[in-house]
């Protein structure tokens, strides 16, 4: 949640408030070791599905991710 919101804030105009949203992002990024925990808990049925999910999240996210945040900025931003 802190990285999402991190991350939607860090459309900064002033470099320090860049700075400031980036280490939150940052901050926030220890959710991912909260989730694999979390999901390590699971029952053996379903911790495998769940973790072949979140590997799907953790690839495609990077490559879909600025893609279409580049959509998004030239087609509402500009």
């Amino acid at each position: 949640m802190i990285f999402t919101v991190s991350s939607s804030l860090r459309v900064a105009s002033l470099a320090a408030m860049l700075l400031v949203f980036r280490v939150l992002q940052g901050a926030g990024a220890a959710e991912c070791s909260h989730a694999q925990a979390i999901m390590g808990q699971l029952r053996a049925q379903k911790r495998g599905q769940a973790f072949a999910l979140y590997g799907l999240v953790a690839v495609l996210a990077p490559s879909i991710g600025p893609t279409l945040g580049g959509w998004i900025t030239t087609t509402f931003l500009a």
